[in-house]
């Protein structure tokens, strides 16, 4: 059996038992993602140039004129869109793991737990709790993106004082310049959806903050939410 086929079926198998991919695998991805990202700068700009041709020929005589104009329009938002998603995903590359601490106050009622963590309800609990939420920020988290991969660690309720203690505790971390960064949600927002969105905002941001969550009983995930959400 020839190295080459050996080499080969090594592969298949480590595939199979799902093993962590090698520096060369790694490498490919990323030229991949670089080939990708330079043909959609290369789109973007003949999109531009059609933009610009499109605005140049429009006139009132001929109404289609306006049509094709916001047609290129619409193109040339669409490939500066891409192009910044890729230019993002490329810069984080090597972006190592990270964890957010955030505290929170809440007046949802304490469920169950979701699996071995504490969880909100979206219910009035008719008092404010405290506590701190621990968000894990995944490698490769691309800045400003919403990232799905981000995910709650764990959630401890405080007291008051542990609240107080907690929050002074992190500014002084934080340094001298650091500002509590105060996080109201929306509806139709559930605990642990705006824990993640203030985590991932407070790690993208090029400051140094304290995220504070405070999170009211919204639903959260209500289907038709456009249609038939009345329940905040």
């Amino acid at each position: 059996m020839s190295g080459w086929t050996i080499a080969l079926l090594l592969a298949l198998v480590g595939r199979a038992h799902g093993s962590e991919p090698s520096t060369g695998d790694d490498d490919g991805k990323k030229h991949r993602l670089e080939r990708r990202a330079e043909r959609r700068v290369d789109r973007t700009q003949l999109a531009e140039q059609r933009w610009r041709e499109a605005v140049d020929a429009i006139s009132v005589a001929e109404p289609r004129t306006l049509k094709q104009a916001d047609r290129a329009e619409q193109g040339l938002i669409n490939n500066r869109a891409r192009a910044s998603e890729l230019s993002r995903r490329l810069d984080a590359w090597d972006a190592p793991p990270a964890e957010v601490r955030l505290l929170y106050a809440t007046n949802r009622k304490r469920g169950g737990k979701a699996g071995e963590r504490v969880a909100y309800r979206a219910r009035d609990a008719d008092r404010v709790e405290y506590g701190v939420v621990t968000i894990e920020i995944p490698e490769q988290h691309p800045v400003g993106n919403l990232d799905r991969r981000l995910r709650i660690v764990e959630v401890e309720p405080l007291t008051t004082e542990q609240f107080s203690i907690a929050l002074f505790q992190q500014l002084q971390d934080a340094g001298p310049r650091a500002e509590v960064l105060t996080w109201i949600h929306g509806y139709n927002n559930s605990f642990d959806y705006a824990a993640r969105r203030l985590g991932q905002v407070s790690h993208d941001l090029d400051r140094p903050v304290v995220p504070v969550l405070f999170a009211w009983p919204s639903h959260g995930e209500t289907w038709f939410a456009l249609f038939k959400y009345t329940y905040d």
